[in-house]
């Protein structure tokens, strides 16, 4: 393995490190420690050369044939900048992530566990199932380590989906990976390397109140007060989908949005204006959900015959 020489000098350069010993490792790198003392410098240095003749000897027992390989890896790491050590600690590593991993399948349960344990919504658990059993359909059996980028990227491009739905993919695959990287399932997370689909977004259409009047009278009966509250009240659709007749109080002018139902999981109360008290009032129920039974095909049917603007 070449010479095991091991030198001794004196340092002069620092307070606490007065001795070097110096020696080269394994790779062939210079190597240096420091110590405070020439007793422990020369303690160090006996064991050094030891250790190295002892690897010395063992380099004597290697076949030509491991001597070869050696050396053609070697080169081969050279262009990179990278010594055999390196290759073999970084392997080695890889190894051992992938002992611990486990397929995706498995994977994709324990995410939705730890959702459901950090009091996810339904709705949002649902729309995760929904996505991650696509993804586990196509990778269930596969390691959650050996997955790369590129394989992720071309699955999200083969769902034929819009810029914005294929985003909405990689959001949900990108927590996915963080969580296999806490887990240690992972030593990178693959999804870092795609990109984001550029989407190009309208600006939103704004109604006149002469619109939205018209818009009241012509819509069906089972749908004002699901437009009612979205315009007067400012609910996001998400919100409006979960409010209950309960959480309408017209006795009180209020509508609560409570915490689990709310986007930002923290209560609000909504001061009912008049007008949103007088559409109300002619359809308002005791209780069960605002949004109707079979709501987007009433909303279909209303776009289709819809001839008011």
């Amino acid at each position: 393995m070449g010479s095991t020489k091991v030198s001794v000098r004196k340092y002069n350069h620092s307070r606490t490190g007065k001795w070097v010993v110096g020696y080269r490792d394994t790779a062939g790198s210079r190597r240096r420690e420091f110590f405070a003392t020439r007793s422990e410098a020369n303690s160090r240095a006996d064991q050094l050369k030891v250790d190295l003749k002892n690897l010395g000897n063992r380099s004597l027992g290697l076949t030509d044939q491991i001597r070869i390989e050696a050396l053609e890896c070697s080169e081969k790491l050279a262009s990179f900048g990278k010594t055999l050590s390196q290759a073999t600690e970084h392997y080695i590593s890889y190894l051992r992530t992938t002992e611990r991993s486990t397929i995706i399948r498995d994977l994709v349960c324990r995410y939705l566990d730890s959702k459901k344990s950090k009091g996810r919504s339904d709705r949002h658990i649902k729309d995760l199932r929904s996505r991650l059993s696509r993804f586990s359909d196509s990778f269930g059996d596969k390691f959650v380590s050996t997955l790369t980028t590129e394989q992720l990227d071309q699955w999200l491009l083969g769902l034929n989906l819009s810029p914005q739905s294929v985003n909405n993919y990689r959001t949900v695959l990108n927590g996915l990976f963080n969580h296999a990287l806490k887990l240690g399932y992972t030593q990178t997370n693959p999804v870092d390397g795609i990109d984001r689909h550029s989407v190009k977004v309208a600006p939103p259409n704004i109604l006149t109140p002469d619109q939205l009047k018209r818009l009241l009278a012509a819509s069906n009966p089972l749908l004002v007060p699901y437009i009612a509250i979205g315009a007067f009240a400012g609910l996001r659709s998400a919100e409006l989908a979960r409010l209950d007749w309960r959480d309408v109080r017209l006795d009180r002018g209020l509508l609560e949005v409570t915490a689990a139902n709310s986007k930002t999981a923290s209560r609000r109360l909504v001061e009912l204006s008049d007008n949103l008290r007088a559409w109300l009032e002619a359809c308002v129920r005791l209780n069960g959900p605002v949004m109707p039974s079979g709501f987007r095909k009433l909303v279909v049917s209303f776009r289709q015959g819809c001839k008011i603007f």
